[in-house]
This record gives C-alpha cells, sequence and structure tokens, in this order.
C-alpha cells in the first residue's frame, strides 16, 4: 500500500487553515468519502470515562453519513466497557482494526462479538475500520469509518487506500492535540455541586488543607467527597485526578 502523495498533501494544507476540531472533522469527513469509505466518526475517551460507573459513556463527533443509533446506543449501554478496539488500543496495539475480520476471528469474547453483530444487523454497519490515534496516561482515541461495499470490494478498497486514509488521520490527531477537553466537559454534569467545588478547587493547585476558606466545605467533610469520589473515578488517586481534570474545563 502506498500513500497518494497528492491527497494527503492536499489535507495538510487544508486543515492547517482551520481552526477548530469540528471544521477538521468536517474536513476529514470529505477526504474520507474522497477516498471511497462512506462517513466517520471520532472519539477521545478520558481514562476516568472508562474506569466508572457514569450511566453514558463516551461523546463522538458523529458524520451524517454514520448511523448515529448505533452511538446513541454505544453510549447508553456503555459498550466502550466491552469494545474490542478499546482494549487493545490501551495494550498499545495500534494497527488498524477491521471490525469484521475481529468479528470472525477466535480474538473476542461473545460480549465483544456481540457489540458488532448489533452494529451491523441493528444499524447497517456493513464494514468498518477503527483508525487508533492515542494511548496513555489521559485515555484513548480513534478514527473509525465505515463503507457500505460488500466485502470482496471492502477488501480491495483497503488495499488501494488504506495507507492514506491511515496519513490523514494521523494528521487530524495530531493537528487537534489540546482539544481533549471537548470530551471531557460533558461529563461534569455527572458530579454533584459539591464534588464540582472539591474538583475544581484540586484542579487549581489549592491545598485541601485551605478548603473550608475557598469553598465553605470543611476538611473532613471534603476527605469524604473526595473518597467518594476517588471510587466513582475508578479509584483514581488524587495526583492523576488533579492531572485527568484540567482547571479550564470549570470555566
Amino acid at each position: 500500500m502506498q500513500i497518494n502523495a497528492q491527497i494527503f498533501t492536499d489535507f495538510y494544507t487544508e486543515t492547517c487553515r482551520l481552526n477548530s476540531m469540528q471544521a477538521r472533522f468536517s474536513l476529514l469527513n470529505k477526504y474520507i468519502q474522497h477516498l471511497g469509505f462512506e462517513g466517520a466518526s471520532y472519539t477521545v475517551v478520558p481514562d476516568f470515562v472508562l474506569n466508572n460507573t457514569f450511566k453514558k459513556g463516551p461523546i463522538f463527533l458523529v458524520s451524517d453519513e454514520f448511523p448515529y443509533s448505533f452511538i446513541d446506543q454505544y453510549s447508553t449501554d456503555r459498550f466502550d466497557k466491552i469494545d474490542f478496539t478499546i482494549s487493545r488500543i490501551k495494550a498499545n496495539q495500534f494497527s488498524t482494526m477491521d471490525w469484521k475480520l475481529y468479528r470472525n476471528s477466535t480474538l473476542l469474547s461473545d460480549a465483544e462479538k456481540n457489540v458488532l453483530h448489533i452494529a451491523e444487523q441493528d444499524h447497517g454497519i456493513i464494514n468498518a475500520l477503527s483508525i487508533p490515534t492515542m494511548a496513555g496516561i489521559k485515555g484513548v482515541s480513534g478514527v473509525s469509518v465505515i463503507s457500505k461495499d460488500n466485502d470482496h470490494s471492502f477488501g480491495l478498497l483497503k488495499k488501494e487506500r488504506q495507507a492514506t486514509l491511515e496519513a490523514i488521520i494521523d494528521v487530524f490527531h495530531k493537528n487537534n492535540l489540546g482539544f481533549e477537553d471537548y470530551f471531557v466537559k460533558s461529563f461534569l454534569s455527572e458530579f454533584s455541586d459539591k464534588e464540582i467545588l472539591i474538583l475544581k478547587h484540586l484542579a487549581s493547585g489549592r491545598l485541601m488543607k485551605n478548603i473550608k476558606h475557598e469553598t465553605g466545605i470543611s476538611v473532613s467533610y471534603a476527605a469524604n467527597i473526595l473518597s467518594d469520589l476517588r471510587k466513582k473515578l475508578g479509584n483514581a488517586t488524587v495526583n492523576k485526578i488533579m492531572y485527568e481534570i484540567d482547571y479550564r474545563y470549570f470555566d
């Protein structure tokens, strides 16, 4: 597989002129369709989202062509907990993943295969690829693209265009570093007002011993709330909470 240099150069030039993640995603989807795929979705999943019991799962940027009904069920039913792509990205496996090839293999659990079965049978996703873009202490991210081509045609499409697809997605990701807060802020609604006060206090770098003066919450009560917060966030350490939940999220 060779990268189409002209497509890559054109995408790089255009995306560098854009200032928002949403605009860059729209451009990415345009090029994905130009390559012969149908539509795309993109998500950054913070680590604290993967390790919690929140009611809702990750949020996505989704093109009009990508079945939003699947994204909605994915978030509502917390498919991120049994998503083979996420588990492999967390294990630092960065090769592109073909949903159907994995579903037909012996590598996945029945629960993981069931998510892919739901995607095809209930939401019409015939063929799809997931391209990892990030793994680390802050979480994982990736782009998924879909196609209505039959298996044979999809195989030919991958052979001819996958290298270029991966290259423009890499450019898209690198131009969006620093925009993770878009995917984090929506989860603040999962916290109570007092939890928000404590998170904001911690994120600002201030000491717990000064919390009563800053918030009116006693140190002992704040410690109890913080203990519950740590459990809610997957038994995260205080340092990890401070690292993952930035002060700017409360602006």
